[in-house]
């Protein structure tokens, strides 16, 4: 015998929203009253509103996000956020929503993003460096070879060798 078969038939979700007398709901099963992979209905818990979360705490959440949707909302809302932001919080935070786009072929969206990123100031070289890349996956292998370029002159030393390796691997290719 199955687990399935072993419920009690009061805790399954009865098919088509009916309700016990036999009639059908005028609307379908709430959350509270969906059942789950093995047919059983647990009791849910209702979300409350989440207090203002700080933008580097909506950066940290983008980060541990598992979905597109929610990295890209988490760091929607980090943007959002009314406090000043630091400029390496803000590239960060674009730096989630370009990689989104990126991940789901928006490349006109990614390039957008990047020209932002490049816009706020902190890091403009990791900026190019993006630029360079969106520019390559839409083919576009001169704008992403110069993209490439100037991110290595705007390297930091620490970061330059690392942008000089890229720069020739698109030479490469």
């Amino acid at each position: 015998m199955s687990r399935r078969e072993t419920t009690p038939p009061a805790t399954r979700l009865r098919p088509e929203s009916v309700r016990p007398g036999g009639e059908p709901s005028e609307r379908p099963p709430g959350r509270a009253q969906r059942a789950d992979q093995t047919g059983i209905v647990r009791k849910s818990t209702t979300r409350r509103q989440a207090p203002a979360k700080s933008a580097a705490e909506c950066l940290a959440a983008a980060l541990r996000a598992r979905t597109h949707a929610s990295r890209a909302e988490w760091a929607r809302r980090g943007l959002a956020a009314e406090e000043e932001l630091d400029p390496e919080i803000q590239f960060l935070l674009l730096r989630q929503l370009y990689l989104v786009d990126i991940e789901e072929d928006r490349f006109e969206d990614a390039l957008r993003i990047a020209a932002q990123m490049g816009q706020v100031g902190a890091m403009r070289d990791l900026a190019q460096h993006d630029r360079a890349r969106v520019l390559w996956a839409r083919g576009d292998a001169r704008q992403a070879i110069e993209a490439q370029r100037h991110a290595a002159r705007l390297a930091p030393p620490d970061r330059r060798s690392f942008h000089t390796l890229g720069l020739a691997t698109l030479l490469h290719f």
